[in-house]
């Protein structure tokens, strides 16, 4: 139960709350980049032998259907989602709406490209379009348009209190901006 306790404090995980790192917290976040890195250099050889490997029984097997292009671009889907991870890691991306954002983003764009492999791979004849790609690719979008809005109007940006809810913070915002246009207004009235 005491960790749950501790969850509020997720909230506010960001770049800024983070404290500094000393020697061997920088030295254990190098260390767990290499390890990270070794293994997406792995995977990526695993992928490229691996699919050559059934290229060729495809190849010399029952050519008329590509069926190692399956493979491929199942395949690459996960490994292009390891390279993606990989790289958020790297940049230090911590703030979790953020994360949550990219990754939907990323997966968006990802699984629509598999999706329209697929479309276009399943009909006969073959490589022609049918509309039920657009299904998913609507729906999909709407969604993600919400997350956007929601991630860049709702959630809190940098330097904002996330204690305040969204409409407090839009008030706080433009009575900023009415007491600077004040303030400009009282010094030109000053100066005649």
């Amino acid at each position: 139960m005491e960790g749950l306790g501790n969850m509020n404090g997720l909230k506010n995980l960001d770049a800024e709350n983070i404290p500094a790192f000393d020697g061997p917290g920088l030295r254990k976040i190098a260390k767990e980049i290499i390890i990270q890195r070794l293994f997406l250099i792995l995977h990526v050889l695993l992928y490229f032998f691996v699919n050559l490997l059934l290229f060729a029984i495809n190849y010399l097997t029952h050519w008329s259907y590509p069926w190692f292009l399956w493979s491929i671009t199942g395949w690459g889907v996960v490994l292009s989602t390891h390279s993606f991870q990989f790289l958020l890691y790297k940049k230090g991306v911590v703030n979790l709406s953020t994360l949550g954002m990219a990754y939907h983003v990323w997966g968006y764009i990802i699984i629509n490209l598999f999706l329209l492999f697929t479309n276009f791979f399943t009909n006969v004849p073959i490589w022609t379009f049918h509309p039920w790609f657009w299904f998913s690719f609507g729906t999909w979008s709407a969604i993600l348009i919400c997350h956007a809005v929601i991630y860049f109007y709702v959630v809190p940006s940098k330097g904002e209190s996330s204690d305040k809810n969204w409409l407090e913070r839009k008030i706080d915002k433009e009575l900023q901006k009415l007491q600077k246009i004040q303030k400009l207004s009282k010094s030109s009235d000053s100066e005649e």
